[in-house]
């Protein structure tokens, strides 16, 4: 019913601002940010035949939490993200052995609808962030 994988990504970025425009950044300053990202993922009915076409291994669901220290300000900034999407076209290694067995593959093409959930800094514009959105991504 659940096909879950997690993954460490660790992270250093070294940021010169000469102009921090609209950004909470001061102009003319190096930022050096250093930590990881701990994310969790999941697609449900991962090539489950014994449910209908329109379920097997097109829901996907991630969560991840990113804390990053940052060197210049003495400070940390952490940012929180959910999402839960729908493979519109289920095309994929997720859908083989679904009902029928006539999944085509087509490596790298992906039509989802995602709905997601951010809490927290924003490492590129470093500010706070509070925001629900949906998505339509196109993959080929």
């Amino acid at each position: 019913m659940l096909s879950p994988y997690w993954r460490i990504i660790p992270e250093v970025d070294l940021v010169r601002v000469d102009d921090a425009g609209l950004t909470n950044f001061a102009s003319k300053t190096t930022y050096g940010l250093v930590g990881t990202t701990i994310q969790a993922n999941a697609i449900l009915f991962e090539n489950n035949t014994s449910v209908p076409d329109w379920l097997c291994g097109r829901i996907g669901l991630q969560a991840s939490y990113q804390y990053l220290w940052s060197i210049s300000r003495s400070d940390p900034i952490s940012n929180f993200h959910a999402e839960v999407d729908y493979n519109l076209g289920a095309n994929d290694e997720h859908s083989q052995s679904c009902k029928g067995g006539k999944a085509t593959i087509r490596p790298g093409s992906k039509t989802t609808l995602a709905l997601t959930y951010d809490d927290g800094i924003d490492k590129v514009l470093f500010s706070r962030n509070r925001k629900l959105g949906m998505t339509l991504g196109l993959q080929f």
